[in-house]
């Protein structure tokens, strides 16, 4: 918004091709490094993909001083949440204590890049789960882009023991279906700045696969601190900026 004088939505808009980029090269690595939960990721990514065009034709209803709102409240509420984590979920079954003994999956399986490993549909009720979450995501990633990725990462994060590596892993795959669905949309309804996508997409690719490469070697509790510290931040940035704008 600030590099490119871009409106709310036109940053919203083109950011989802962004993340496209930023989570197909971030998923390799942590799919390489067996950090992807499969079955969770395509549950969840089937249903927001299904709704992520109609959460961008809601966001170009909006006013976009109620897409920023709407965009900094969710942030903010999320990143105690994400924190909270090991205390939100059962702390025995975290994987912070066993981060050096190979990830454990509370959906299908792991995915080591090369093949599946022992994939095994979750129960009933939790592939549910998985498409219910999906289907809110994808509305709110139509609505205010990149934001639901990490609405996205919360709720895999609460679905069980799905330890913080892998649920970014997971998020990350799951990411890529509604974020082209999504962009497909506002592209429709001409909110999309395809001239900014090449550039920012390969650098998009270069700074996720360095990164990612760091991340899959931190601690857990230090990986997730400072993912809520950063959630909180943008929250507050993206918050002080609403409140600023007229109400009309």
């Amino acid at each position: 918004m600030h590099a490119y004088r871009l409106r709310q939505l036109q940053a919203n808009s083109t950011a989802l091709l962004l993340n496209v980029a930023t989570c197909a090269s971030g998923a390799l690595v942590f799919a390489s490094a067996g950090h992807v939960d499969p079955v969770a990721g395509c549950l969840v990514a089937s249903g927001a993909t299904a709704t992520a065009g109609p959460g961008a034709r809601l966001a170009h209803a909006m006013r976009e001083r109620t897409q920023r709102l709407v965009f900094a409240s969710a942030l903010l509420a999320l990143a105690p949440v994400i924190a909270l984590k090991p205390v939100i979920s059962n702390p025995a079954n975290d994987d912070d204590a066993k981060e050096d003994g190979g990830p454990t999956h509370a959906g299908g399986g792991g995915w080591n890049g090369l093949g599946a490993s022992r994939i095994a549909m979750p129960p009933a009720e939790k592939i549910a789960y998985y498409v219910g979450l999906g289907a809110a995501v994808g509305v709110a990633s139509g609505a205010l882009g990149i934001g639901a990725g990490t609405m996205m990462s919360v709720g895999l994060a609460l679905a069980g023991n799905m330890p913080h590596k892998t649920m970014l892993g997971t998020s990350m795959v799951a990411q890529i279906g509604p974020g082209l669905a999504g962009a497909w949309a506002h592209a429709r309804l001409g909110n999309l700045r395809l001239d900014l996508v090449p550039a920012l997409a390969g650098g998009a690719m270069v700074g996720s696969f360095v990164t990612s490469e760091v991340a899959v070697d931190l601690p857990e509790e230090g990986l997730r601190a400072a993912f809520a510290a950063f959630v909180a931040g943008l929250g507050m940035h993206a918050m002080r900026g609403a409140l600023r704008m007229p109400k009309v």
